[in-house]
């Protein structure tokens, strides 16, 4: 008899150290993807709901420390196609996906003008991105595929909404950064769309 609680406890602790432990790779997948994605402001029109945030994911979709080939193929295994145009345009594609990032000008003094926000231009920011497979995950584990059930737990306030949405449309908060949209159809995610919005 011994022995069975013997068991039954070392069970217990295992499972207890499975569920509360930061360090397990289960409990980070299932932590990254309860993370909710900060909300300013929304509104719907029709089908769409039109989200403002300053989440990571309007800043640093791709989750890398700054723009650029390098860091966009370290991130994904070296899996683009890179073409450049002029030096300033490079498209990087695979299959149906498609990054396009910009070479930005450099703007010396940049952190006293208003309209940037980061005190140093980045080298390089998105122009446009059209992802049509999982194949590229972006922050919060978003991907192409997904679950719109899961989609909605990152933005738990509109969870009674989601069956009357099926377009999701994120701004930044000066509405000048990027803008992105996610398509539903039969409950997944089919299409993610980043470009700027002028």
């Amino acid at each position: 008899m011994k022995n069975f609680y013997l068991y039954i406890t070392i069970i217990f602790f295992t499972f207890i150290n499975l569920k509360v432990n930061p360090n397990n790779d289960a409990f980070k997948c299932q932590n990254r993807v309860l993370q909710q994605i900060n909300v300013l402001h929304s509104f719907i029109c029709g089908d769409t709901l039109n989200i403002v945030s300053d989440d990571k994911l309007i800043w640093n979709p791709y989750n890398v420390d700054s723009i650029s080939v390098q860091s966009l193929q370290d991130k994904y295994n070296n899996v683009f196609e890179v073409k450049s145009f002029n030096n300033s345009i490079i498209n990087l594609i695979k299959n149906d996906n498609k990054i396009i990032i910009k070479k930005n000008e450099i703007i010396k003094e940049a952190k006293n003008l208003a309209e940037h926000h980061h005190s140093d231009i980045p080298k390089y920011s998105i122009l446009k991105s059209t992802l049509r497979s999982p194949l590229i995950e972006l922050q919060h584990g978003i991907k192409v595929g997904m679950d719109k059930t899961d989609f909605f737990k990152l933005i738990k306030k509109y969870s009674n909404l989601e069956n009357k949405i099926s377009v999701i449309v994120f701004f930044d908060p000066l509405g000048d950064f990027i803008k992105q949209t996610y398509i539903f159809k039969k409950n997944r995610l089919i299409y993610i769309q980043m470009n700027k919005p002028y």
